[in-house]
């Protein structure tokens, strides 16, 4: 039974200090896999736990470094595995190599694959655990290497809402994993005045005194840019500021171009990318998020609350997990632009006391149930019981 600290969050249960655990990462795509497994890594090295990570996104690399985590090369081409486009290939040769030499001592006490490809590669790993991001199609699951790394693995999903359709379509029962916050980082007393200044500099915000409605992936989805364009122009002229963080391809159409022609310039903003999100959130009146992955929990959104700010969030998936249970109005039933619009002004509208309380709940809520502390009590008290089973 976990034993509750001073601060409220759970002690993680004792563990051998020889514990080494080897995160598994072969999609070289950013997604919900390569986010997760940063996250894992960050919350087990804080509870002090040895990581190793074999990471095949060059671009990844340096932030597992400074996660804390031991990174693992690859085996190099030519050694026995091949590779394909996304790193990491063949029938675990690879995999192999990595698991025998991610440690000084020859081994890992546990391997834990992210994502379906990089669990077939860890599939003739003795003890594992696997987290799965979406639900994997039939036929995938069917395959022989698949199966296999699902069998006596310890197996983990990032929300509820996937775990129930993992046991209602595939009879696997999956341990629902926090996210991993990092609350002392997204926390407004946290960022200074001069990042948000140097941040609203960038962005060319510093004359601009109207509040800001931050869009980030507003390329996720085909029609979801099309709805913040509807939303934007339904709105009252000059009632807000929106910034969209879009990659500059939409389906081959290039966003700047499409919001030039949409005649909305002097009520949208786009940016390519965001060096600086706490800053970002600070700077921010509300934030709209619609999940990359349907299956995960809204990130930029806890992120949101976690420093205080209000979320807006299209209603589906795992959408009602990424908010506190009291605060459903946060959650679009709708998502024309005229229902996104309007939500917008209501959401803008609230102030006084009891807005105040409404933004500690939902900061109270990410403490509680995505924190950081509570993804790794989760982690290890699983990796506990694989190890000892």
């Amino acid at each position: 039974m976990a034993v509750e600290s001073e601060t409220g969050r759970p002690s993680p249960p004792s563990l051998d200090r020889e514990l080494r655990v080897l995160q598994l990462l072969v999609d070289a795509a950013p997604g919900p896999a390569s986010i997760a497994a940063l996250a894992a890594t960050r919350a087990l090295t804080a509870a002090g736990v040895s990581v190793q990570a074999s990471v095949a996104d060059q671009a990844s690399m340096l932030q597992f470094r400074r996660a804390g985590a031991n990174l693992v090369a690859p085996p190099a081409r030519g050694a026995g595995a091949r590779w394909g486009p996304l790193g990491l290939g063949g029938h675990g040769g690879a995999s192999a190599h990595v698991i025998a030499t991610s440690s000084p001592a020859g081994g890992v006490s546990l391997v834990h694959a992210h994502g379906a490809a990089a669990a077939t590669r860890a599939s003739r790993s003795v003890r594992r655990a696997v987290s799965l991001y979406d639900v994997p199609p039939a036929a995938s699951l069917a395959r022989y290497t698949l199966r296999r790394a699902l069998r006596d693995c310890t197996l983990f999903a990032p929300s509820a809402y996937l775990a129930g359709r993992l046991a209602d379509m595939y009879h696997v029962r999956a341990t629902v994993v926090p996210a991993g916050i990092d609350t002392d980082v997204f926390d407004a007393a946290a960022v200074s005045t001069a990042r948000t200044i140097a941040l609203a500099e960038r962005w060319g915000l510093l004359e601009d005194p109207r509040p800001i409605i931050l869009v980030p992936d507003a390329h996720g989805h085909p029609s979801w840019l099309k709805t913040i364009l509807s939303a934007a122009a339904a709105g009252e002229e000059n009632a807000c500021l929106w910034i969209l963080v879009a990659a500059p391809e939409e389906r081959g159409q290039r966003v700047p171009e499409l919001l030039e022609r949409s005649g909305l310039a002097s009520r949208i903003r786009w940016c390519a990318d965001c060096d600086d999100w706490p800053a970002a959130l600070k700077l921010t009146s509300l934030l709209i998020e619609r999940p990359l992955a349907t299956p995960t929990v809204c990130r930029r959104a806890l992120e949101a609350q976690s420093i205080g700010k209000p979320v807006l969030l299209p209603l589906g998936g795992a959408a009602a997990e990424s908010v506190p249970a009291q605060h459903q109005d946060a959650l679009l039933t709708e998502t024309s632009g005229a229902a996104l619009a309007a939500a917008v002004a209501r959401a803008l509208s609230r102030s006084g006391d009891a807005e105040a309380v409404r933004r500690q709940e939902a900061r109270d809520f990410v403490v509680e149930t995505h924190a950081l502390p509570r993804l790794g009590h989760t982690l290890l008290a699983s990796y506990r019981h694989a190890i000892s089973t």
